[in-house]
């Protein structure tokens, strides 16, 4: 896309009854810090690639549904801050081990540490994923 964002394409998800695509945002933010949105499946080979661009800082989980990555990219990486948008609830985090600190979202504007490089809103969806 551009020199400091990457898409992640995992393929079809199989945390769903339909294999939906999923599909995660990589950005390097002004600091050299990497912000991940919606992760996805994490490989070796992915992770390798991360690792050589920066370090990833950020995990954003924005719907219950991306759950089900998330404890691999916590072991990759467990120095980086788990963020949620309200709607997902630390309850839903019981899987991961060693359950971070989550961080949630403010509603109305950028987290401190993305504030110059990203605008941010949250987007009202489904209502099962409140």
């Amino acid at each position: 896309m551009t020199d400091d964002v990457w898409l992640i394409d995992s393929g079809p998800s199989r945390e769903t009854r339909l294999p939906l695509p999923t599909r995660a945002a990589l950005i390097r933010l002004g600091s050299g810090d990497l912000w991940l949105y919606a992760p996805t499946r994490l490989t070796k080979s992915l992770r390798a690639e991360i690792d050589a661009i920066g370090p990833l800082r950020h995990i954003v989980v924005p719907t219950p549904t991306h759950l089900g990555f998330v404890g691999d990219w916590w072991e990759a990486y467990p120095n980086a801050k788990l963020w949620t948008p309200a709607g997902v609830t630390s309850e839903a985090l019981t899987n991961i081990p060693s359950c971070p600190d989550l961080r949630l979202l403010q509603p109305d504007k950028a987290e401190n540490e993305w504030q110059d490089d990203l605008r941010q809103v949250v987007v009202q969806g489904n209502p099962s994923h409140q």
